[in-house]
């Protein structure tokens, strides 16, 4: 992990840290409530309550400094995924993708894993992954997972490790 970001409860708001050769935390970048209304497409004059209620917080945090924030809300899905450098939103393309997912992880190599409701992972790639592209394309989908009460998965440096177990 070289990178960390805090969440704040109170004013909505994300700061990024990077984290230094010395173990040291050095400040690198953050978003206030007010940008992630924005980021996410939410009308501006969305109360403080109302948005407190709709931001679960901060589920997971990549080396590539993007964060998955969790939403309550299910279309077309349970959450964003943020670029805090850029401060924008992050587009993901797979067939079936919506509503409430169970599980996100990024893995060392940059790719993201999503669990859907115990029945599919979606695997998923930056175009460039040191470029502004805003787009993850899905490079693959195992719906193999028919009979599983839960899935998780390990963050290896380039395979993935599925551990199913049965109902």
């Amino acid at each position: 992990m070289q990178y960390i970001v805090t969440w704040s409860r109170e004013d909505q708001s994300a700061v990024g840290w990077t984290i230094t050769k010395e173990l040291k935390l050095e400040y690198d970048n953050s978003i206030n409530a007010e940008e992630l209304k924005k980021i996410i497409g939410l009308k501006p004059n969305i109360s403080k309550f109302e948005f407190k209620a709709m931001t679960y917080g901060i589920n997971e945090v990549s080396n590539c400094k993007q964060i998955i924030l969790d939403l309550a809300r299910s279309d077309p899905y349970s959450f964003e995924i943020i670029d805090i450098t850029t401060k924008s939103r992050q587009l993901l393309n797979a067939p079936g993708l919506k509503g409430i997912m169970s599980y996100y992880a990024f893995f060392e190599n940059g790719d993201l894993a999503i669990a859907k409701d115990r029945s599919c992972i979606y695997i998923f790639s930056k175009s460039k992954p040191n470029s502004n592209s805003k787009q993850w394309t899905c490079k693959s989908i195992f719906n193999e997972l028919k009979n599983c009460d839960i899935a998780l998965f390990s963050k290896m440096e380039s395979c993935y490790h599925f551990l199913r177990y049965p109902l």
